[in-house]
């Protein structure tokens, strides 16, 4: 399973044998093993593993790591942002961060002050089978599914698609909200619960 979240991963970080990436989350942590540690695996990049997150020294272990890519969650970024301006803000070697979490907000003031030449955000659950990922370095965004998906619409009270009276499940218009469907495979619907009836053909199944 790794090796194949690693190759994913890979396409959108572009590591490199000869690159490091800097890691300060718990390897527990979905970020840190399946982002973090199957990239370099794939890659044949080193992993450098921080023993906690430190906003005040965490410039100073990357460039004690001679790091060129880190790894990020939730609002790890607005700390970095909110530390006063020191020299080490350029001083280290980092071109590449991969998470998610960074707001659009202070993207591009983040990416200024600290030299940051590529942003992989993305976006995923650690129990769903899709994900969006930056491939192509598009400022604010998560970038892109290369996963067969659908937008439907779905009742806010229940969380449940709507149907219409033929049972099918209607998709939402382009810039409207919408659930998020997606195929599924290999799951018992005994024991799945995500599992939503028949959707667009009769036995197919879709994890929302």
């Amino acid at each position: 399973m790794a090796a194949g979240v690693g190759r994913v991963r890979r396409r959108g970080l572009r590591l490199h044998s000869s690159d490091t990436l800097y890691c300060c989350l718990p390897l527990y942590h979905n970020n840190a093993l399946t982002v973090a540690l199957a990239s370099v695996l794939t890659s044949g990049a080193t992993l450098a593993l921080g023993r906690s997150f430190s906003a005040s020294r965490f410039w100073d272990e990357v460039i004690a790591n001679d790091a060129t890519a880190f790894i990020y969650i939730g609002e790890i970024c607005r700390y970095l942002l909110n530390q006063p301006p020191k020299p080490t803000d350029r001083a280290h070697r980092v071109r590449l961060i991969a998470g998610n979490g960074l707001r659009p907000e202070i993207w591009d003031e983040f990416t200024a002050r600290f030299g940051i030449d590529r942003v992989c955000e993305f976006y995923a659950a650690s129990e769903g089978n899709t994900a969006f990922i930056n491939i192509f370095n598009v400022p604010k965004t998560t970038g892109i599914s290369p996963l067969p998906l659908a937008y439907v619409e779905y009742d806010p009270d229940t969380g449940a698609p709507l149907r219409d009276d033929n049972g099918r499940v209607r998709r939402v218009r382009p810039g409207q909200p919408g659930l998020l469907l997606s195929r599924s495979t290999g799951f018992s619907p005994t024991t799945a619960t995500p599992i939503r009836p028949p959707v667009k053909k009769v036995g197919a199944q879709r994890f929302s």
